[in-house]
């Protein structure tokens, strides 16, 4: 899961090579990443276009993206978790609406200005995403048809299983 993770998350815009260098050090983190993420471990970052900065690591327990402004201020965590870690509101709302809910991303999202779990689920024929604010409450709920050949492509899958 911790290889597909940071592959999706390296999806995010990377710069074009050759991109300019905002005093990157070589061999190592900028210590205001060290300094708010002690513990990190397998740390990977690269300078998106817009010049943030995107840092995917393991937190011990957990996969997590950080992004920070050029000149280092925080800006957001991304931290992938398991249904279990949800709050029992959101626990309760999925089981009620979504009895068999084949997700693609939990997620709990931390800024400045917002902190909320997010969820992508797929049933038979939609795409659902869920927004839930840390104690649980649906925030917002968003559903998506799937394409035909989606559709197709989930039925054959669930036949070669």
């Amino acid at each position: 899961m911790c290889a597909a993770f940071i592959a999706a998350l390296r999806c995010s815009n990377p710069a074009p090579h050759p991109r300019p260098v905002l005093s990157e050090p070589t061999g190592g983190t900028p210590g205001y990443f060290s300094a708010r993420f002690p513990q990190a471990k397998d740390v990977d970052w690269d300078t998106l276009e817009n010049n943030t900065l995107s840092f995917t690591f393991s937190d011990g327990k957990n996969d997590c993206k950080a992004l920070f402004d050029p000149e280092g201020a925080f800006l957001s965590l991304t931290t992938l978790i398991e249904a279990e870690a949800l709050p029992d509101g959101a626990r309760k709302f999925i089981a009620d609406h979504y009895p068999s809910p084949d997700f693609s991303v939990i997620q709990r999202y931390d800024s400045a200005n917002i902190k909320v779990y997010q969820l992508e689920l797929q049933t038979g024929s939609e795409y659902v995403n869920l927004d839930f604010d840390l104690q649980g409450k649906l925030l917002r709920e968003t559903k998506l048809p799937l394409s035909q050949q989606e559709m197709k492509d989930a039925e054959e899958e669930g036949v070669d299983k």
